[in-house]
């Protein structure tokens, strides 16, 4: 709602997530397009996943990343990037964490907590089936 109403708050921001996730995110959006009759973005998923699951300090971003690469068996591709428009709040983690993560020394750590995140948001929705569907 957030995002009709106060759409000019919004900011674009890349995020680079794990090549499956995408996909799994495609499919997820058009599923719950399709249940609910309402017309749903990626974006507006994106900045649900990162509101609940991203979170604000390196070492819980650095958490979030290893139980992702461990899920995972540390077998991650490089990542694909899309940019979505986030909300205030999202954009204000999102749009520091790649340069605080290469200040602690840990470039190229942002696809893993994203990932991450987004993982995390979509195993809770599988939980719980499709929107305006039943489970």
């Amino acid at each position: 709602m957030d995002l009709k109403l106060r759409k000019q708050r919004w900011q674009t921001h890349p995020f680079r997530f794990a090549p499956d996730l995408v996909t799994t995110l495609s499919a997820r959006v058009a599923a719950d397009s399709t249940s609910s009759g309402k017309q749903l973005t990626a974006a507006q998923y994106v900045d649900a996943a990162m509101s609940l699951y991203l979170p604000v300090s390196i070492e819980q971003q650095l958490d979030l990343a290893e139980d992702f690469l461990v899920s995972r068996e540390a077998d991650v591709d490089a990542g694909k990037q899309g940019s979505h428009r986030v909300s205030p709040e999202v954009f204000a983690i999102a749009s520091r964490l790649p340069n605080e993560l290469r200040q602690a020394g840990h470039a190229r750590t942002a696809v893993h907590v994203y990932s991450g995140a987004l993982d995390l948001y979509l195993r809770a929705l599988e939980e719980e089936g499709l929107l305006g569907g039943s489970a």
